[in-house]
């Protein structure tokens, strides 16, 4: 007969340290909102919020998209960017924790970083915060945005 003791033992103890790690995970999220908020002189707050997207299913035949699609909403966790006095923000980055907290996902322009403990969390944020894209958006969000 199957002894299941062991295995109740080993779930409880990756429960553990899953909530660890997600707590590791979002204290570096939060210390990434702060920094950035003394970065810009109060003029940025970052958050964490539900990014949205339609996704539209088209039938097609041949090729040739017919009518009648249906649409889809895929809802992801994301962090924003937004002015800390009105409605504007901009979204920064998906992100995805795996079940076990650790690897982490930051999925934005063109990149698709994965993370697999809190240093490589801090790196992946460091590109994000790098990037031209991002870049841009929190510049619009600041008003020191260059003209072309």
């Amino acid at each position: 007969m199957a002894d299941f003791r062991d295995a109740f033992r080993q779930g409880l103890a990756a429960y553990d340290d899953a909530e660890r790690a997600r707590k590791e995970i979002f204290g570096l999220l939060d210390e990434f909102a702060e920094q950035i908020e003394q970065a810009s002189t109060g003029r940025v707050r970052i958050e964490r919020g539900n990014g949205k997207e339609n996704m539209f299913d088209t039938p097609h035949v041949f090729g040739v998209p017919l009518p009648g699609g249906t649409v889809r909403t895929r809802k992801y966790d994301a962090l924003f960017a937004r002015r800390p006095s009105g409605d504007q923000r901009e979204e920064l980055c998906e992100y995805s924790l795996s079940e076990r907290g650790y690897p982490v996902t930051l999925r934005y322009a063109t990149e698709d970083v994965s993370c697999h403990d809190g240093q490589a969390l801090e790196h992946g944020l460091q590109k994000l915060l790098a990037h031209p894209q991002t870049g841009g958006k929190l510049q619009r969000l600041m008003g020191t945005e260059q003209a072309a």
